[in-house]
C-alpha cells in the first residue's frame, strides 16, 4: 500500500505525520520505517484526523475525522489489512465496523465508535448509525431540490 496522506492537528494548524513531498510505501515488516505502525509508534499523541492511502491492485481508504471510505481492490480481500488500519486511528472494534460497513451500503457516520472496543459498542449503535445515515441522505436530498 501506498499512504499519500496522513494528517493531525496541533496548535489548530494542520500537521503531516509523512516527510515533506515524499510518498510512502509500506511493507509488513515490523520495525521497517515505511510501515504505518512505525509512523505511529513515532506519533503516538497525535490523533489521525485525515488519511487518504492508496491499496496496492487499486482499492483506496479515505478518513476525514469521522468518515471513512474504503474501496476493496478486485483481486485482493484487505479485511485484515484494513482492520489494522482502523485500529492504528482509534477505532478498536474494526473488525464490527467492517462487517457493517460489508452489510450496509452508503456513508456512515462512526465517529461515536471512536476509541470504543468490540465490548464497549452498545446493542443499538448499528442501528442509531443507520438512522442516522438515513437523515443525513434526507438532508441531503432536500439541499438539492
Amino acid at each position: 500500500m501506498k499512504i499519500k496522506e496522513l494528517l493531525t492537528m496541533r496548535d489548530d494548524w494542520e500537521y503531516s505525520l509523512l516527510p515533506k513531498n515524499e510518498e510512502r510505501y509500506f511493507e509488513k515488516e515490523k520495525g521497517d520505517p515505511l510501515t504505518i505502525n512505525w509512523i505511529m509508534d513515532q506519533h503516538e499523541n497525535d490523533p489521525i484526523f485525515m488519511a487518504n492511502i492508496d491499496f496496492l491492485e487499486g482499492g483506496k481508504l479515505t478518513f476525514n475525522i469521522d468518515t471513512l471510505h474504503v474501496q476493496y481492490p478486485q483481486k485482493m480481500n484487505l479485511k485484515k489489512d484494513l482492520s489494522d488500519v482502523l485500529n492504528v486511528i482509534g477505532y478498536f472494534a474494526a473488525d464490527e465496523i467492517i462487517d457493517f460497513a460489508e452489510n450496509n451500503e452508503g456513508d456512515h457516520d462512526i465517529g461515536y465508535l471512536y476509541a470504543c472496543n468490540s465490548k464497549e459498542i452498545y446493542d443499538n449503535a448499528f442501528s442509531e448509525i443507520k438512522r442516522s445515515t438515513k437523515e443525513r441522505e434526507n438532508f441531503l436530498k432536500t439541499l438539492n431540490n
